[in-house]
């Protein structure tokens, strides 16, 4: 409901450029009600939809509804019980973003798979930013394959704590094995 009326908001404020909807509970209903609109918005700089149970359904509506707002910077997703499913939607919407250059992803589900295809997108996309996965459940190969887009993206900052990265994956990290719990 709540989401809703955000929506319908949105419709008349086609301008909006940074948007904070953190701890509103929009869940997968609310998803679909912002997707709605969202996509009209072109001149959004930055979004956070922190903290509100939108699972893989719902981050998979808002990525898509995302892709025409060419201007995203900032994307924050944290707390939202997202896996690998969703982190592949998000995977996609950065690589075909060109501006998408900070991805808040804390605190989340996400695993080797969903690290890998964040991964390659970063390569794909802008190749520089930020992509926080801290408090996630990455491990070895995800830490594998963060590696590998850190090295091919000059300037890329990758944050891993609090995963299940293990001394193999720390290693493979290099020099972002201190964000991983291992110094």
């Amino acid at each position: 409901e709540g989401a809703g009326a955000v929506a319908d908001s949105l419709q008349r404020l086609k301008k909006v450029r940074e948007l904070g909807l953190s701890d509103n509970s929009v869940g997968l209903r609310g998803a679909v009600k912002l997707a709605e609109v969202l996509g009209q918005c072109k001149a959004l700089t930055a979004l956070d939809v922190s903290k509100n149970a939108l699972g893989n359904k719902g981050l998979g509506r808002l990525a898509r509804a995302l892709r025409p707002c060419r201007l995203l910077a900032v994307l924050s997703v944290a707390y939202n019980s997202i896996s690998d499913p969703g982190a592949a939607c998000l995977a996609a919407l950065l690589a075909a973003s060109p501006a998408l250059s900070d991805i808040d992803l804390h605190s989340n589900k996400i695993a080797d798979r969903g690290a890998t295809h964040l991964a390659e997108a970063a390569v794909q996309g802008p190749g520089r930013g930020r992509l926080v996965l801290k408090s996630n459940v990455v491990g070895n190969e995800g830490a594998a394959a963060l590696a590998r887009a850190r090295e091919e993206c000059h300037g890329l900052e990758v944050d891993a704590a609090f995963n299940r990265i293990g001394p193999d994956g720390a290693r493979r990290l290099g020099e972002l094995s201190w964000l991983c719990g291992w110094t």
